[in-house]
């Protein structure tokens, strides 16, 4: 039972670890991003593109977007985010069907 513990409590550490070393990192990589230039533009069929390349010369209505590039947040805020939408998801799922069981009425 002891070792059992002392292995869980290591595994713990090391995932603390971990999710705190992604944090630093991803952290640094989104402070650091580069400037990048988003184009939006319309072709000749109407379509609304986006693209972080120079549009053609038959592009219409071309609006410069300026911003970083994207870099995925850290380990732990997908985790999280990923818990609260699965919570969201039982919730609603549970109310629908605590609103979907008929009540008893009482007897007086």
């Amino acid at each position: 039972m002891k070792k059992i513990f002392i292995v869980l409590i290591v595994i713990a550490g090391l995932t603390s670890g971990y999710l705190i070393y992604d944090w630093q990192v991803t952290s640094k990589k989104r402070a650091n991003a580069p400037i990048t230039t988003i184009y939006s533009w319309e072709d000749v069929s109407g379509n609304t593109h986006f693209t972080d390349k120079q549009p053609s010369d038959d592009a219409r209505n071309i609006k410069q977007i300026k911003g970083q590039k994207f870099i995925k947040p850290p380990l732990a805020v997908q985790i999280k985010e990923a818990v609260l939408q699965w919570y969201q998801q039982a919730k609603t799922s549970i109310s629908k069907e605590v609103k979907s069981v008929p009540r008893r009425k009482s007897k007086k």
